[in-house]
């Protein structure tokens, strides 16, 4: 957990925090260190004119407010995802019903981008990958479709392949997926085609060859960059995860092969701005938060840290490290 001045206009209940908050004229302390800031306490602070406050950042549901409800949904899609991946692998019979059912309400439960963005950064179960991340696969994919300005037919259809995507895995050189020093550029294309063999592996379940969805290069494509972003952004046992600026600057950069340039500069011009708000870690050992996102240089944004605006687009030798 990180400390931050942050101005008491930008405080949440649920922020925790990191140091007494003292009445200056008394000596009095108005508000405990680790205490759970609350609506009332807010504006108890608003009272006493207080500007900053000192608190722990860090918790994507403190910066975006998350309700625990959507959290809960989040759990339970993913908990019947693995019972039907499961299912697959034992009976190589895939329940297509109980896939669109879970496609179905996943659009009616994650209607906000903020939401699913703030899923996918908050929920990382190191035991539960394959299921939480083909939740987060599908829930980009659906984002990209809607950026893309696809039909809710073509959603729909994205949120299905993008569930399954992970089942040709199997086909992957064990090496590559648990190799203990990472990826090099030919693996990472080499794990990038089990998307395309996933389809195959389901081509292959003659009981449903007639019932899953009619995969598209577009599709692909769009799927391709979902599972690329959050396989990245995710903290795997070989490696640690990587910010989201810095892997928008890797795909930007064209480090992971060739991508749809279309549909990876809709997805980058368009997920940056969601992360406007969020505290980082650069490489200086400072805390500061992200202000605004250049157009033209979406992964260099400024951050503020204190009073202090510094911009990484000018000043190229500080890094963000990771989101705080």
């Amino acid at each position: 957990m990180y400390k931050i001045d942050l101005p008491v206009t930008r405080c949440l209940p649920g922020m925790v925090t990191a140091e007494p908050v003292i009445d200056l004229t008394t000596g009095l302390t108005i508000v405990g260190a680790e205490q759970i800031l609350t609506d009332t306490i807010i504006q108890k602070l608003y009272k006493f004119n207080y500007n900053k406050i000192c608190v722990y950042v860090g918790p994507w549901n403190n910066i975006w407010n998350v309700a625990p409800e959507v959290i809960e949904k989040y759990e339970g899609h993913r908990k019947e995802l693995k019972v039907i991946l499961d299912h697959l692998t034992v009976t190589k019979v895939l329940d297509i019903k109980a896939l669109k059912e879970i496609a179905e309400r996943m659009q009616l439960d994650f209607n906000q981008n903020y939401t699913i963005l703030a899923c996918i950064n908050m929920i990382r179960l190191a035991d539960e990958y394959i299921y939480t991340h083909s939740i987060n696969v599908a829930l980009l994919s659906m984002l990209m479709g809607k950026w893309m300005e696809c039909n809710e037919e073509m959603i729909e259809e994205l949120i299905l392949l993008a569930l399954v995507h992970d089942v040709g895995q199997e086909r992957i050189p064990e090496k590559v997926l648990n190799g203990a020093d990472g990826f090099a550029c030919d693996d990472y294309n080499q794990m990038t085609k089990y998307i395309r063999y996933g389809y195959e592996v389901l081509g292959e379940i003659r009981h449903n060859k007639m019932e899953h969805p009619v995969v598209s290069q577009k599709l692909q494509n769009i799927i391709n960059i979902a599972d690329i972003y959050d396989a990245m952004t995710a903290h795997r046992i070989y490696r640690k995860n990587q910010s989201p600026f810095e892997v928008l600057e890797l795909l930007q950069n064209g480090v992971f092969g060739q991508l749809d340039p279309e549909i990876l500069m809709t997805f980058i011009n368009n997920i940056a701005n969601y992360y406007v708000g969020t505290f980082v870690v650069l490489s200086t050992g400072e805390v500061g938060e992200v202000v605004f996102v250049h157009p033209h240089c979406v992964y260099r944004p400024i951050v503020r840290v204190g009073d202090i605006y510094i911009d990484l687009h000018v000043q190229h030798h500080i890094k963000i490290l990771q989101i705080a």
